[in-house]
């Protein structure tokens, strides 16, 4: 008998609903229908949620048909929940697309993929250990591979989609040898979160007629996201037709092959769609933001294992010539001009991995408060950046104390190998104490600095200065049980630093008043 599971009607993805103690899963039906009740998706894969929130946004735009514009958006966002008539009706008109198994169109899915070749179902997952994969999550193997339930499949599916890993995979004739990454994998996926599903949907959703300050432009007569599309995934290369073409883009052609309980074990994955070269994903995707670099063009803002990403904040908001933030934070200027009140407050959260060579080394999520007040505000977005500014130099000004700290130590008279002095510095950690400990106190420095401009600044500086010192006595302690010169070294070392560190934080601190006092 064959297999059935549709993901409008069958429960899978999780979610935390207002005034329930525990999560639960939902369906796509239940998702829209009660969007206004859930709070958030909670999957513990920080890729699966940007991935299952992308699905959501372009599901919830179709079946609106929009909004359109500026206008539209705010009577959406007026009722307050998605009308169910236009959802239900929407759903049924398409319901048939949306089965994890169908002979004809298994959602996103190729049909009639060769299963001779279908290998583990942990291919579809960076979680999941494979060949020769780093062991960071999981423990089965290929011997073993990982049997999972419907559920656990469609999530994964709807993931690799968005964020596969480049290289070579199963091939048919005619194929390329190998695939690119998906245009995800090296960016941080931006999402704007409201105290609701609902509203975390309608702020990331923009005008379908064009992204704004874009160059590069969508037909929305060719729109379609990959449920509606009639034509096969294939491992070639085109442009996206426009914006829900893009969040639902097929960049694998993927194949469930179910157990005979309906249990999932084996996969077959090919390469997909991929872009044309010289199609920047700069000028069309609309949840990540991107620097310029030399040489290098427009670069997406992402994870690093060594860097907090609120460290990059800055580049996340700001639209100028060296960098461009994502344009669901460009879409809320013009919502902030008439349809939203500037006081209101949301939540920017992150999603991404940090990748090398088709190798995941870390995924992660960050998030922190977004008052509307830094959208499309010229004037405040400085104080932001001068705080990060100041931090950055503190930092430098404990890189180098730990330095003198090393060269008095291993070589007082200026003579020693610098990779041992600057191996015997990095060993003191100083650095590595110093940023994690900035990670709460900024999220109360980008709260503040909207209503409490001097305060929120002061407030900052004394957490960078604290952060600073605490890390440098930390490192100073190591070196004074260091026989030999260890107090020297940090009688040298710590008069340098505290006046390097008075002088990165000044700009922060307010202009004294002839006579006493701060203005």
């Amino acid at each position: 008998m064959p297999h059935t599971y549709n993901l409008i009607d069958e429960p899978w993805i999780p979610v935390r609903v207002r005034g329930k103690p525990s999560p639960r899963d939902v369906s796509l039906r239940e998702a829209l229908l009660r969007a206004h009740e859930i709070e958030r998706l909670i999957d513990p894969s920080p890729i699966v949620t940007a991935a299952l929130h992308r699905l959501l946004i372009a599901l919830a735009h179709a079946a609106i048909a929009g909004p359109a514009d500026e206008d539209a958006w705010a009577a959406e966002w007026a009722r307050g929940r998605f009308e169910a008539p236009v959802v239900e009706a929407y759903l049924g008109r398409f319901h048939a697309r949306f089965d994890l198994f169908d002979a004809a169109r298994p959602f996103y899915q190729s049909a009639g993929l060769p299963i001779q070749v279908a290998s583990t179902v942990a291919r579809l997952g960076h979680e999941y250990s494979r060949g020769n994969n780093s062991l960071l999550f999981d423990h089965s193997f290929d011997s073993r591979p990982p049997r999972i339930e419907p559920d656990a499949a469609a999530r994964l599916l709807v993931t690799v989609q968005a964020f596969s890993l480049p290289g070579t995979i199963t091939i048919l004739p005619g194929d390329p040898t190998g695939s690119s990454a998906s245009h995800l994998v090296k960016a941080a996926v931006v999402l704007l979160q409201g105290a609701t599903l609902f509203e975390t949907l309608l702020l990331n959703m923009v005008d379908v007629d064009g992204i704004r300050g874009r160059p590069f432009q969508f037909d929305p007569a060719e729109d379609a996201p990959a449920w509606e599309r009639d034509e096969p995934v294939t491992a070639t290369t085109r442009a996206p037709a426009g914006y829900l073409d893009l969040l639902t883009w097929q960049s694998r052609r993927v194949l469930l092959v179910p157990d005979d309980d309906g249990m999932v074990r084996r996969t077959v994955i090919m390469a997909g769609f991929g872009f044309p070269p010289g199609l920047d994903p700069h000028d069309y995707e609309t949840m990540a933001a991107f620097v310029q670099r030399d040489k290098l063009g427009w670069v997406p803002v992402g994870f690093r294992p060594e860097k907090a990403l609120w460290r990059d904040s800055v580049a996340l908001l700001q639209s100028t010539s060296s960098g461009t933030g994502p344009s669901t934070v460009r879409w809320l200027g013009h919502l902030k001009a008439g349809y939203l009140d500037e006081d209101l407050r949301f939540d920017l959260t992150a999603f991404g991995l940090s990748t090398d060579r088709a190798k995941v080394f870390l995924w992660r999520a960050e998030e922190f408060p977004l008052p509307l007040a830094y959208v499309d505000n010229a004037e405040l977005l400085p104080h932001l950046e001068h705080g990060l500014e100041s931090a950055k130099e503190a930092a430098s000004a404990l890189f180098r104390a730990t330095r003198v700290l090393a060269e008095q130590v291993l070589s007082p008279q200026g003579n020693g190998d610098p990779a041992r002095i600057r191996a015997f510095g990095d060993s003191l950690g100083a650095e590595r104490a110093f940023w994690p400990a900035l990670d709460l106190p900024f999220r109360a420095f980008i709260r503040d600095v909207p209503t409490a401009r001097v305060e929120a600044k002061a407030a900052w500086a004394a957490s960078v200065r604290s952060a600073a010192e605490d890390a440098f006595e930390r490192a100073a302690r190591i070196v004074e049980e260091t026989p030999g010169r260890g107090h020297r070294a940090v009688a040298e070392a710590a008069p340098r630093f505290e006046f390097a560190l008075h002088k990165a934080l000044a700009r922060l601190l307010p202009e004294p008043v002839p006579g006493g006092g701060t203005p």
